[in-house]
């Protein structure tokens, strides 16, 4: 897995981190980017997110519970802070479950596409 508590790059400011959440299939980003997922989470019960990545092309950065209320054991979201590392695709296996359990309340794949700089919409470009 990722880093929890100790980054090697800086990360930017969180207005700076674009974030998707629910529900997710594909995400296109740029090689350098920082982005994050906020999931639904409960780590009160023993729940929590794992990612799979592929550590040529995405770095897990940071992982943190974010409650949803002041009542303990309140659910609330999971935020896996992500950088893309160059350009190319890959897939982002995310489990939801318990470590210690052998099945897991819901798995997904999330196809990403790391470009290596912004594509401008059709015609930006072109001339008046």
């Amino acid at each position: 897995m990722g880093k929890t508590d100790e980054q090697t790059t800086p990360q930017p400011s969180p207005a700076a981190i674009r974030t998707f959440g629910p529900p997710i299939e594909a995400i296109r980003v740029v090689a350098g980017e920082w982005f994050s997922l906020s999931l639904p989470a409960q780590p009160t019960a023993g729940y929590s997110w794992q990612a799979d990545v592929d550590p040529a092309y995405l770095a897990l950065e940071a992982q943190r519970f974010e409650p949803g209320g002041p009542a303990l054991g309140a659910a609330g979201r999971e935020r896996l802070v992500f950088r893309a590392l160059q350009p190319g695709r890959c897939e982002l296996g995310l489990t939801y479950g318990r470590p210690w359990e052998p099945e897991s309340l819901e798995q997904q794949t999330v196809d990403i596409e790391i470009q290596s700089e912004v594509e401008s919409e059709p015609g930006a470009d072109d001339p008046i």
